[in-house]
């Protein structure tokens, strides 16, 4: 017996090739105050073996409305990217932070906040490749350098 078409009212030279494979899974914005009236915005995107991270860190941005919230330029930025698997390593892709801002803690933040979510994944390893500026900070914040490449198991 012929099977019915999955799509009986899409075109055949329209149809999916593929439309068993499931969409990735986005985790909506998420927002959080800090103490001293920084913001700190996360999203994660999820497919089937990856995970893709940005966190992004506004100065005294709890102070403003929550509606304007997203159109907010950023005082810095942080991208990570990781596969499912624990063996693996995440590897933190660009870390910065605007010039107005330096000294007053943001990359520490981008960084913390990085390793909480990466670890809430249940991924171990972090690593990157540091900038001659950023070799003092990578080494504050506990990880180890090998020439321009750092690394950290949580």
């Amino acid at each position: 017996m012929p099977r019915k078409p999955l799509y009986p009212h899409v075109p055949e030279r329209r149809k999916l090739l593929f439309p068993h494979r499931p969409k990735p899974r986005s985790r909506p914005y998420n927002f959080t105050c800090l103490p001293d009236n920084t913001l700190v915005q996360t999203f994660e995107r999820v497919t089937e073996y990856e995970v893709t991270g940005q966190v992004f860190v506004y100065i005294n941005g709890c102070t403003k409305s929550k509606s304007s919230w997203k159109l907010m330029p950023n005082d810095g930025y942080l991208y990570w990217h990781g596969y499912l698997d624990p063996s693996f390593p995440t590897w933190i892709d660009d870390i910065v932070v605007s010039e107005k801002s330096r000294r007053q803690g943001l990359g520490t933040i981008l960084a913390w906040k990085a390793e909480e979510r990466i670890k809430s994944y249940g991924l171990t390893n972090i690593e990157g490749i540091a900038t001659q500026e950023g070799v003092p900070f990578w080494q504050s914040m506990g990880y180890a350098l090998d020439g321009s490449t750092f690394s950290k198991s949580l």
